[in-house]
């Protein structure tokens, strides 16, 4: 018998809600790893014992615990290559080439709306941060939206962002999904025609990860489905919370309003992987070699050997400079100050 699945962007008006949320709640579940990755990759890289991503937990460890790094080679090599690669920032200028008096004006004007556009959405300063995400995280997510006629560019954390594994084993996926933890008061202000049922509404990830941290926070969803091909016309686009839709519509590009960068692509699926994924191995035999080399600094001391039976005033050992020790006998005290750590441990 043939399996028929109703899927969210197939359902009607009343039955949609419900499908979206619940496939929001069925990839967090299964997904839990990457929020597990991404905790790791965030506490390799800030050298804080920090609890989770969410609006309190990622500043639940003030306190730099007893065993931090003391060579973090995974915070040096992201803040170089930020350095590098993001910190000049992006132009675009329209060229002619043979074209009119007019063509050329055309071009110029276009530039400077776009220095204008770049400037009013802050899009450098959010590219930068998307960067450290990419970095960090593996995957960074620029999210470019318009409102009316203003645009505008909002940096999307990676945890934020949901895609069926499944769906992207290729890298392709036809769904994707925004759950953003928004102020119940600011989507009041935003949607008051949906103002009794954003009353009601609800944080719908109340994993470890997504523990409360604003005054009264609830889920934003924003979910696409992409169309089968240019011109199908199933391709669905839906803003809401887990009570009520706000705004439900087509979708008519092949691909999200987003601007996706890994640092490093997998064979296989949608996220990219990060510098603290690939040199974790090396940190983690760096982290050995300096605690060994604390130890035997914190077991190596000076000596003084003295003959049995010589009579030395040891009350002149101290650290007075040009001190003089006074001793009877034809034997000196001998004074050695034991090598601490071998040179094989500095060389690796």
């Amino acid at each position: 018998m043939e399996r028929i699945v109703e899927h969210w962007w197939q359902a009607d008006d009343a039955r949609r809600l419900d499908g979206l949320v619940a496939s929001v709640q069925n990839l967090s579940e299964n997904q839990s790893y990457r929020s597990d990755l991404s905790l790791k990759n965030i506490r390799l890289f800030s050298n804080t014992a920090i609890m989770g991503l969410g609006a309190s937990d990622y500043t639940g460890a003030e306190v730099i615990p007893p065993d931090r790094l003391t060579l973090n080679v995974v915070e040096a090599v992201v803040e170089t290559a930020a350095s590098f690669i993001s910190s000049n920032a992006t132009k675009v200028r329209f060229i002619t080439e043979g074209g009119t008096r007019k063509d050329r004006l055309r071009a110029e004007g276009l530039t400077k709306f776009l220095s204008g556009q770049f400037y009013t959405t802050k899009f450098n300063e959010k590219k930068v941060m998307t960067f450290l995400d990419a970095a960090v995280f593996g995957t960074g997510v620029l999210k470019v939206f318009d409102e009316g006629k203003d645009l505008y560019v909002e940096r999307v954390i990676p945890d934020e962002w949901l895609v069926d594994d499944v769906e992207a084993r290729y890298g392709e996926p036809r769904n994707a999904f925004h759950v953003k933890d928004v102020e119940r008061s600011w989507a009041f202000r935003n949607y008051p025609e949906q103002k009794e049922r954003i009353a009601t509404a609800a944080k719908i990830r109340d994993d470890v990860t997504y523990s409360t941290g604003m005054s009264d926070p609830v889920s934003l969803i924003e979910s696409w489905h992409l169309p089968s091909f240019d011109g199908a016309g199933d391709g669905k686009h839906v803003i809401g919370f887990n009570t009520c839709e706000v705004e439900s519509g087509g979708w008519k590009e092949l691909c999200f309003p987003i601007v996706k960068f890994d640092w490093c692509k997998r064979l296989l699926g949608w996220w990219g992987k990060g510098i603290p994924e690939q040199l974790r191995g090396i940190q983690i035999e760096i982290n050995m070699l300096l605690q060994k080399i604390q130890r035997l600094m914190n077991l190596a001391s000076s000596k003084v050997f003295i003959q049995k039976g010589g009579r030395v005033n040891k009350a002149h050992m101290d650290n007075t400079e040009w001190g003089v020790v006074e001793y009877s006998g034809q034997n000196a005290p001998v004074f050695a100050t034991i090598k601490a750590v071998a040179p094989e441990y500095y060389a690796q």
